[in-house]
């Protein structure tokens, strides 16, 4: 469950926000409104909720909280932020890094800053999410990206359905966790748009809840998922090395941009870094 602070957490908040993570809460700070939100599977959850109470793109961080340690990780994929000049997970900007440690022991510890900064990887899957996770791991990045596609294309087909509103919300949940997991391995532009993605997708999960009922937020959302679908495909060619021009490909309506992903070529980070995401 996600919590919205702008004061300590009582103890039953607490317990709230460690439903999902058990041992940790991912949480997301506005260091301009010095408000956080806390709990959810993953980061965007989180900053969903504050986009929606009226939150900045740029004033949102991330950060993950370990409730026996006392320890605060400063670093989650929605943190990559190229145009607001921060181009990786980690908080780059040592004031912001500040503002985000002193809100974070504020509203979760009752108390201003001097904890341990963690560098660690976070603890365990949720066990549902552990077995998708290690299946898609296995995959090199062009092909989590062609899933990504897949399963768009997917939600996209039974989105128009009454009767299919169900699958539709747990597709889209599935191909948000996929970003998750696949974006920390792409390079920043990469990233981003990733994130853009993981953002929208996260959204809709808001919207569908009231709007699966309308044929028109029905229609809507199919459109949309087609045409993210064919974007990750987009990607995914990219990023396996395809020289052929987009506009080129069967199924490719417009062109890509070719500099938005780069194969990723450095040493494969073995720590879930995804799941700080």
């Amino acid at each position: 469950m996600i919590v919205l602070l702008s004061e300590p957490a009582t103890p039953e908040q607490a317990a709230r926000m460690l439903e999902d993570w058990k041992v940790l809460v991912k949480v997301v700070v506005d260091v301009r409104r010095d408000v956080l939100a806390g709990g959810g599977e993953v980061h965007v959850d989180g900053l969903a909720l504050l986009l929606v109470e009226g939150s900045r793109r740029e004033d949102l961080w991330g950060a993950t909280w370990y409730s026996e340690s006392r320890e605060a990780m400063l670093e989650a994929l929605v943190n990559v932020k190229p145009r607001h000049g921060n181009a990786w997970l980690r908080i780059e900007n040592r004031e912001e890094r500040q503002r985000v440690e002193v809100t974070v022991r504020r509203l979760l510890e009752g108390r201003e800053g001097g904890g341990v900064l963690a560098e660690g990887p976070p603890g365990p899957l949720p066990r549902d999410r552990r077995a998708a996770r290690e299946r898609f791991l296995r995959e090199a990045p062009p092909g989590r990206l062609a899933s990504i596609a897949t399963v768009l294309g997917r939600a996209a087909s039974v989105a128009p359905h009454a009767g299919h509103a169900a699958s539709t919300a747990e597709l889209v949940d599935e191909a948000r966790h996929v970003i998750e997991w696949t974006a920390a391995e792409l390079d920043p532009s990469g990233a981003a748009e990733l994130v853009d993605l993981q953002v929208a997708l996260t959204l809709w999960l808001r919207l569908w809840a009231t709007g699966r009922a309308d044929p028109v937020q029905r229609a809507l959302l199919a459109h949309e998922a087609g045409r993210w679908s064919q974007r990750a495909g987009e990607l995914s060619a990219v990023a396996e090395g395809d020289s052929t021009p987009p506009a080129s490909r069967p199924g490719v309506a417009r062109a890509a941009h070719p500099d938005a992903v780069r194969r990723h070529t450095g040493p494969r980070r073995t720590d879930p870094v995804g799941e700080r995401g």
